[in-house]
């Protein structure tokens, strides 16, 4: 299963939005400094993902969404991701 996931900064309160294989160790990663794209907007907290099973839909789903992050809220609202933190 691969999982498009979102995060949320604790420091400025921006999303992230990545695509992998395990979600609990991509956000230790995260969270560890071990990400260029997060390392000075630590702490993160996963906010939703989204489930896939191919990696591509999942990387295709990130990019268009990574794109712009208009859409991205939107399809939050819609409830394309399963939400687990009301941190959105």
């Amino acid at each position: 299963m691969w999982y498009v996931y979102l995060l949320l900064s604790e420091k400025d309160g921006d999303k992230y939005i990545g695509s992998t294989n395990n979600v609990v160790r991509r956000l230790k990663q995260h969270n560890e400094g071990n990400v260029l794209s997060t390392r000075f907007r630590l702490p993160m907290i996963l906010i939703g993902y989204q489930e896939f099973r191919k990696v591509e839909d999942a990387s295709a789903y990130e990019k268009k969404y990574k794109r712009s992050h208009g859409a991205l809220d939107r399809s939050i609202k819609r409830g394309d991701f399963k939400i687990i933190s009301n941190g959105v």
